[in-house]
Formats: structure tokens, sequence, C-alpha cells
């Protein structure tokens, strides 16, 4: 009997080889019975499981299977006969990914500890004294600290100019009132009567760049005199049509006023500057501006007085916007030859303008147009000095916050990261 026992038992340590299993003996075995049960524990915790083709494994499995159902059999009626419960498991081994060894952390995040409390406790009042510390003190900083509101900036702007061919000439011949003058205005010449001349003029704008914008002007005007007449001193007015686009569309008529004189007569007058825009109160940030879109000379007038330089220069001034000839630096050439004319040459540049734009009215501007900026510009540049600030007071009351709780320095309740399940 013990024969026929150790020989089962030795074949079901050749078929438990083929099968990943666990064995459970229920009631205690002696003398050679448990030894070959050892003997089966210990093959199993040794043996390696070895890869199988698909086709390989698929027979292997079914001679498994019969070989399997077998053994249970002779297992099942050795039991019976001995009074042995002797069970095989059989279980299968599932790969997972927890199951990988991980050597680097991908991804970490904080866990949220919460602390609750009553409305009327220590804790809250704590809470809303830090709020109001830690919001309202960075506004103030920022605040007095100067710059919070957007009041003054800039930007450049390529102006469009059109020289309009309009033109007044006055050139004085003596010190008792003499002159002669000139104009592209038909009733200002029929005013002049017999001091009138009529000069040569030769005008030419360049665009240098290629953008589609003159960036120059170039001027030249012969002025006939008789043998005994002498230029002592002259005023040109010159009329352009001005124009911005970026901000506030601007379109205007606006002027270059030269004038120079001298104790000695002089032969030609060579004048360079540029063509810079003067403001006095700012405009709109948008919109189409073109008050000033009229005629500098009232050209349709017959009288004398709508084309006297000292009122139309006065009128003038009075306008926010004007343009001027900035550092003419103006060069007086004498010994004119007898019957030549007097030469006036004139190169006026358009300059890039740098645009400043204050926010209150009456801050004035040089060499640049200023405008009042929109609500959400100047909000643009206030927040981000304003959380600039913030984030330094966030940082800080954070961590007294963390260590007030933490540490329980206020009675509250502090609530679990997991919740308690009951079993």
């Amino acid at each position: 009997m013990k024969t026929l026992l150790r020989s089962l038992l030795e074949s079901l340590v050749n078929i438990l080889q083929l099968v990943p299993f666990k064995v459970e003996l229920k009631v205690p075995m002696k003398g050679r019975l448990s030894s070959h049960c050892a003997v089966i524990i210990h093959a199993l915790t040794r043996r390696p499981i070895a890869a199988r083709t698909p086709e390989h494994q698929n027979t292997r499995t079914r001679e498994h299977q019969n070989t399997r159902t077998r053994g249970d059999n002779k297992l099942h009626n050795l039991n019976q006969s001995k009074g042995l419960d002797l069970t095989v498991q059989h279980h299968t081994h599932t790969i997972t990914p927890t199951s990988i060894m991980a050597f680097y952390e991908v991804y970490s995040h904080p866990a949220l500890v919460r602390y609750k409390t009553s409305v009327c406790t220590r804790a809250t009042l704590f809470v809303l004294v830090v709020f109001c510390l830690t919001y309202i003190p960075p506004l103030l900083v920022a605040y007095r600290s100067q710059g919070f509101w957007l009041k003054r900036s800039w930007y450049e702007e390529q102006p469009v100019v059109q020289f309009q061919y309009q033109m007044l000439m006055v050139g004085a011949t003596g010190t008792a009132g003499e002159f002669v003058a000139w104009s592209t205005f038909p009733n200002f010449n029929r005013l002049l009567g017999n001091n009138l001349r009529i000069p040569s003029v030769s005008v030419q704008e360049e665009d240098s760049n290629q953008d589609g914008k003159s960036d120059r002007l170039s001027l030249q005007l012969a002025v006939p005199l008789k043998a005994e007449e002498q230029i002592y001193s002259v005023q040109l007015l010159l009329i352009f049509s001005y124009q911005l686009f970026r901000m506030s569309t601007v379109v205007m008529q606006s002027m270059a006023f030269i004038q120079h004189s001298s104790s000695v007569p002089g032969s030609q007058l060579f004048v360079s500057g540029d063509l810079r825009l003067h403001q006095r109160t700012p405009l709109p940030h948008r919109g189409l501006f073109t008050t000033y879109n009229v005629s500098v000379v009232d050209g349709a007038s017959p009288f004398a007085s709508a084309y006297d330089l000292t009122n139309i220069i006065r009128t003038y001034q009075e306008r926010n916007l004007t343009t001027h000839l900035s550092s003419p630096a103006p060069v007086w050439m004498v010994g004119r030859a007898v019957n030549a004319p007097f030469q006036i040459s004139a190169d006026i540049r358009y300059p890039l303008e740098q645009i400043r734009y204050p926010l209150h009215s009456g801050v004035s501007g040089h060499g640049g147009v200023t405008y009042r900026p929109g609500f959400w510009e100047m909000i643009k540049f206030a927040w981000i000095q304003y959380v600039s600030v913030l984030l330094v007071f966030l940082w800080l009351f954070n961590r007294i916050q963390t260590f007030v709780f933490q540490n329980q320095v206020l009675p509250t309740v502090h609530v679990p990261l997991l919740k308690a399940h009951s079993s």
C-alpha cells in the first residue's frame, strides 16, 4: 500500500511540474508521505517558467489538462480511501505595471489637508486678517511707489506728410518798408501790385526707404530782383498735409515757417531742418480727429488781413496740434551779382515721430503727439506691478497659515486626507 501511495505522489510531482499551483494539506501527514509533499513544494518554489511558442503551448496545454484530470481523479480516490484532504489549487501568474521595478519619480502632487472651524472663532478672525494683509498692502505699495497708473508712455510712428504746393514768400528790400512778395494765392498776388515777383519754383519729395511715405522735401525758389534791389530778410510759409493713423486718426493742415534776417544784403538763403509735431492737450486714444483739416491761409478771402503773417501765425499757434521746423540751421550767403535772382533753398525732413501720451490733459508734449489712453491700456500696466508685489505677500502669509494650523496654534478640526471606512 505504501508502494502504491509513493508511486501516486511521484506521478503527482511529474504532473505538477507542468502547471503552476499551490498545495494545501489540511491534515497532518507523517512519514514518507510528508517527505514526498515537501519534495512537491520544493519543486514548485524552484521551478522556473519557460517561454513556449504558441503551437507548442497549445499542444502541451491539452496534454497537461488530460494528465491533470487523471491526477485529480487519483488524488480524489486516495483522499476517500485514506481519509486525507489533499487539495491542489491551480493558478496563473499575471504581470502588472506595479510589479515592474520603479527607479525614478514621474510625477508628484501635494496632499490637500483641510482644517474646519465654526464662524465665530479665533481661527476665522485670523483668516480674515491674513486675507486683508495679503491683498491690500501690495496695492498700497505698488500705488505709492509711483507709476501704478499709466500716465505717460510713447510709441513711434512715421507720419504721412505731403506738401500742398501752397506757399507765401515776403522779402524785405530796404529798411523803409520796401518789400517784394509772392504766393500761390491769386487774391494775394493781386493785392501786391508792383511788389509782386514771380519766382521759379522747384519742388521734389523723396521716399528714401520705399515705404510709400515721403521722407524729405527739397525746395528751391529763384526770386527775380531789379538791379537796385537787395534782400535783407526773408519770410517763407509752406503748407503741408499731416496725418497719423496708429492710435488716433489725425488728418490736418499744418505749416512750416522759415524766417531769417541780416544787416548785410544776401544772395542766397539755405535752410535745413525737421518738420516736427507739437501738441498742447492730449487726443483720444481712438477715433477720427479732423478739427484742423482746414487751410492755414484763407486763400478765398479778398482782404489783405487774411494774408497778414502776424494774423496767420497768431491763429495757427492757438491750435492744439501744430507743426514747426525744428533746428532750421539757416545759412545766409552774400555777394549777389547784378540782375541775379535771390536763391532760397530748403531741405525739410519728415522724421519718425516719438509719440507720447499722458493720462492728464495738462501735460504738453514736444516732438510728439499725446493722447488719453483707454481703461484696458491702463489696467494692462497696473496689474503687472500689483501682481509682482502680491506674489511676495502670498508666499509669506501662506507659510504663516501653514505653521499656525499644522501646529494647532488656533484650535481647528483636522479633516483626514482619506476617509475612514467602517469594517
